[in-house]
C-alpha cells in the first residue's frame, strides 16, 4: 500500500502560553478555556478506510480540521496515522486506519460538534470510503 501524504496541519511547536498570541489565537484561547469545575473530555475516534481510500478520508479530515478547531469548546482536533517507527511485535501499523485525537470542554460541546454543517459535509463526502469507525469518549480520572 502506498504511503499516505501527510496532512498539512502541524502540532504547535510550542504551547500557546509560551509564544506570541495573535488576536485570533487569543480569542481561541479565551473561548476554549474550560469552565470552572468542568472536566475536559478526550475523544479517540478511529476510522478504518475501505481499501484504496485512506488518503481520501485523511484528506477530508485534514480539510475539516481547521474549522473544527474554531468551534466553541474545542481544545484539540488532530487526525493521525499509525507511526511505522513504533512498529514492534505488539504494535503493527494499520495502514488503512486514521485516528483522530480530540479534546472538548464538555459533552455538550462534543454533541454540538457532531451536529455542525461541516461535519455533516465530511460524512457526505467521505462516508462511502469508510469501512468502519469507533469512537471512545474518555473522562480524566481523578
Amino acid at each position: 500500500m502506498p504511503a499516505v501524504s501527510p496532512c498539512p496541519l502541524q502540532w504547535p511547536e510550542t504551547p500557546p502560553h509560551s509564544r506570541d498570541i495573535s488576536s485570533r489565537e487569543s480569542r481561541q484561547h479565551r473561548r476554549s478555556a474550560p469552565s470552572q469545575g468542568a472536566k475536559m473530555i478526550w475523544v479517540i475516534a478511529t476510522v478504518t478506510a475501505k481499501e484504496g481510500h485512506v488518503q481520501d478520508v485523511f484528506n477530508e479530515l485534514c480539510a475539516v480540521a481547521p474549522t473544527v478547531r474554531e468551534e466553541d469548546g474545542c481544545h484539540a482536533y488532530h487526525p493521525c496515522l499509525d507511526s511505522e517507527r513504533a512498529a514492534d511485535k505488539d504494535n503493527d501499523p494499520r495502514p488503512d486506519t486514521i485516528t483522530v485525537v480530540e479534546a472538548w470542554e464538555s459533552h455538550d460541546a462534543l454533541q454540538a460538534h457532531r451536529e455542525t454543517e461541516h461535519m455533516q459535509r465530511f460524512r457526505d463526502n467521505a462516508g462511502d470510503w469508510i469501512a468502519d469507525g469507533d469512537i471512545r469518549i474518555l473522562s480524566p480520572a481523578g
